[in-house]
């Protein structure tokens, strides 16, 4: 994270705490029952940290130009 405040870079920022709990409750889950599911898809809430990089959209009203 530090590079991106230095090279003002747009990041996105994930939760570090969150992830390791998630991941602990799922090994609990995969001890306590070594039957569930192992194949799971999560989504975890992320932030976006706009900095230097990121750029407005192009255009004055945001339409895009169609030919």
């Amino acid at each position: 994270m530090a590079a991106a405040r230095w090279f003002d870079l747009s990041t996105v920022a994930q939760s570090p705490s969150g992830m390791g709990r998630i991941a602990g409750e799922l090994a609990l889950r995969l001890i306590d029952n070594s039957d569930a599911d192992h194949e799971q898809h999560l989504v975890l809430p992320t932030t976006l940290i706009p900095r230097a990089t990121t750029a407005p959209p192009t255009g004055t009203s945001g339409e895009r130009d169609v030919e």
